[in-house]
């Protein structure tokens, strides 16, 4: 392990001297010309010496640039090998330039002065650039500083620079050390931020694997319960339309109620496997606000007198926003609902005001409020602040994780405050609609009739085929069930069906979609709709790619009624993919 994390340090090392090639060769031909030029200007006479010097330095650093280019790709060749080739090339040109300080004693202390400079800055940078890598900093302190400071005592011992020289001497020195000091934290630092790195990206790989499992968990666990929900909604339904006395009747509607109820949760997890599959779109649009507000107030009455709760509504006409009307229903039914079953005999708002530009939607209760420490909770799936019993009639703990999740989808700007006694308040700035901006028409109830009509129903789960029979049946269907590809084919062929209801996940392996294609093969117009209690988001994709409506176990009776008459000829299509 430990052996692996330095190869890929030394990779990262490698591509960093790389990327840093674009400019040092030009800086490093740019220097050493002006130190050529000030030895030519003591030794003219003799152009072989300053000119054939510099002549090696540009063929050194052309090829010092042309191999270290190369190496982050020779992936064919031991990182190691490839390390020691660099320090190798890199000691080579820097004893190359270092060449010049054999004209240390010809030139004038101005001009010796001038090459310390250029070759301190030129070490740093060096160095900086390797983030301290000892080879490059052993090569230019060992080659370069260390020389040309020893130089500076020479000349201070025996030459023209005194004590002036002495005094370069040993602040060189002294800098060269502080230098080698400093690389060696440098590399150090640059090693734990490589090993910190290593283990965020790790943590988050872990996070990744983690958020993964527990989608496929939900998909699995919802497929699981939705199966026998499904078939018990649809004997429900079938049961509430037969002629019952009054006891009978009392027991079918509490027997519908609870299962609605149950739907209703199933339908919570539906909507975060759609957000997370990505599936989701966004259908801008003129919004009325003031008209969803009363809708939702209204819709949210009867539960909120019931809670003692008052819903006010304060929103001027003309208030048109721009925005995907059905999500943002939904997050403002989401905060409402949230509100209503976690508070009691409290005030529930609703503000719309305007503000440079947004309409500034501001969402506020009088109830107990959050603590600051439940915060940062809140917005987490399954996640509830007052229900450690986990009381089902307060939901699951998904209404404010997917707000979160619909108003980042939509772009919207939203802030939560909340605090004990003092309430919980959400806002969230929507873009004004501009007047030429085509309204968005509201869907149309599917109301058509459903008589006579020929219907396909392919699953392998006998309790369902049973409940699909007896609630069409009684809807004036004529229905035929069957239970993989091969019967359904089979019974085609003999009669063409009006539309086929097919389950997507068959026995054997068998997926619905591949149904349908070969329904279709027969009958290239031949209607369809998916029925799955398969939530996942990769067959949530699946079903949208394939532009099949798909409905999700359990079905209430109305919302089956509805997609049937949409799906045939002449209707609109209902959409799989939006969140209820």
């Amino acid at each position: 392990m430990e052996k692996n994390r330095q190869s890929s340090l030394d990779e990262e090392l490698l591509n960093l001297i790389a990327n840093q090639l674009r400019f040092s060769p030009y800086n490093m031909v740019f220097s050493m010309s002006i130190v050529a030029y000030m030895i030519y200007r003591h030794i003219p006479e003799q152009p072989w010496i300053w000119g054939g010097w510099l002549l090696l330095v540009i063929a050194s650093q052309v090829y010092r640039a042309k191999r270290l280019l190369k190496l982050p790709a020779q992936g064919h060749i031991p990182v190691e090998v490839r390390t020691r080739q660099a320090a190798r090339i890199n000691f080579a040109c820097t004893f190359i330039q270092s060449l010049c300080f054999l004209a240390f004693p010809i030139l004038t202390p101005f001009e010796a002065a001038v090459m310390s400079m250029m070759f301190l800055g030129l070490g740093v940078g060096s160095i900086v650039t390797a983030v301290g890598w000892p080879p490059y900093s052993l090569a230019h302190i060992g080659i370069s500083l260390v020389p040309l400071f020893g130089l500076w005592a020479w000349s201070g011992v025996y030459g023209s620079a005194g004590t002036l020289g002495i005094l370069i001497a040993l602040i060189g020195l002294s800098y060269s050390a502080s230098m080698w000091s400093i690389s060696k934290r440098l590399y150090g630092m640059n090693q734990e931020f490589f090993l910190n790195r290593e283990k965020l990206v790790a943590a988050l790989d872990e996070a990744e694997a983690a958020g993964l499992a527990k989608t496929r968990f939900l998909a699995a666990a919802s497929h699981d319960l939705r199966q026998p929900i499904h078939t018990l909604s649809l004997f429900s339904a079938a049961l509430g339309l037969k002629n019952l006395d009054e006891a009978t009747q009392h027991l079918a509607e509490n027997i519908d109620e609870a299962v609605n109820a149950l739907s209703s949760q199933l339908d919570a997890l539906l909507d975060v496997s759609k957000l997370d599959a990505g599936i989701v779109p966004v259908i801008p649009g003129q919004v009325n606000l003031r008209k969803l507000l009363l809708r939702l107030a209204e819709e949210h009455q009867e539960m909120a007198e019931k809670a003692g709760i008052s819903v006010v509504i304060n929103c001027p006409g003309g208030t048109i926003a721009r925005t995907d009307q059905s999500l943002l229903e939904r997050i403002i039914r989401n905060i409402y609902t949230n509100a209503i079953v976690h508070t009691a005999n409290c005030v529930l708002t609703a503000d719309v005001k305007l503000v440079d530009g947004y309409w500034e939607l501001h969402i506020a209760d009088t109830g107990s409020g959050i603590p600051a420490s439940e915060h940062k909770y809140i917005f987490e799936e399954f996640y509830q602040v007052d229900n450690p019993g986990r009381d089902r009639s307060k939901g699951i703990g998904l209404g404010l994780s997917i707000v979160a999740r619909l108003a980042k989808l939509l772009e919207l700007d939203m802030k939560f405050e909340s605090a004990p006694d003092r309430g919980t308040h959400f806002t969230f700035f929507i873009p004004v609609a501009e007047t030429s901006a085509i309204s968005r028409k509201e869907p149309e109830e599917a109301q058509a009739s459903l008589l006579g009509l020929k219907i396909l129903v392919v699953d392998d789960e006998p309790a369902v085929r049973e409940g699909m029979n007896v609630l069409l049946s009684a809807l004036g269907c004529r229905v035929t069930a069957t239970h993989d590809t091969l019967s359904a084919l089979e019974f085609a062929r003999n009669e063409a069906p009006d539309i086929a209801l097919v389950d997507y996940r068959l026995a054997h392996g068998e997926s619905g979609l591949d149904t349908i294609n070969g329904l279709r093969e027969i009958y290239p117009d031949l209607p369809a709709i998916i029925i799955s209690g398969d939530t996942g988001p990769d067959r949530l994709r699946e079903a949208n790619e394939a532009a099949i409506t798909l409905l999700s176990k359990p079905v209430a009776m109305d919302a089956l009624r509805e997609a049937i008459a949409g799906a045939l000829p002449g209707k609109d299509k209902a959409q799989s993919h939006n969140c209820r």
